[in-house]
């Protein structure tokens, strides 16, 4: 062989290597981005079952309704300064609804005890209050009692 040929030869090598290579890391990138968006998937099907649990434990008696499980849903939701309108939608009427300072605080029951499904103020339960600011949602509050 010329050795003109064989510096031919050994380009093409390197080429099909890094053409190789490339398309070995493109797989990896592609299953990453697969296994990240099933994650993905997996978050919403999670926050949607939160916001369900939510709205159906509506005197808090369940127990479905709990502090991490409100948090969650604000951040996954971007609920931080969101209006009113936009935050009911989601977290729906409250069982109070107070205003303090200037402030709207809506107020809705978790961790309580009821009877024939109706809430017992006197025993110990706890309450989750968003506080609304010129109509943002601006802060949260846990209470227990």
């Amino acid at each position: 062989m010329k050795p003109l040929d064989m510096k031919r030869k050994k380009h093409l090598n390197i080429i099909i290597l890094q053409i190789v290579f490339m398309m070995i890391m493109s797989c990896v990138s592609t299953r990453n981005t697969i296994s990240s968006n099933d994650k993905t998937i997996q978050e919403v099907k999670e926050v949607e079952i939160l916001v369900e649990n939510w709205r159906t434990d509506s005197l808090g008696c369940k127990k479905l309704r709990t502090k991490q499980a409100s948090e969650i849903i604000i951040d996954s939701l971007k609920l931080e300064n969101r209006t009113q309108t936009e935050f009911l939608r989601v977290f729906c009427n409250p069982n109070m609804i107070d205003e303090r300072d200037g402030k709207q605080i809506l107020s809705y029951y978790f961790d309580a005890i009821c009877r024939d499904g109706k809430f017992i103020d006197s025993l110990d339960h706890c309450i989750a209050e968003f506080t609304f600011k010129s109509d943002r949602l601006v802060g949260s509050n846990y209470i227990c009692f």
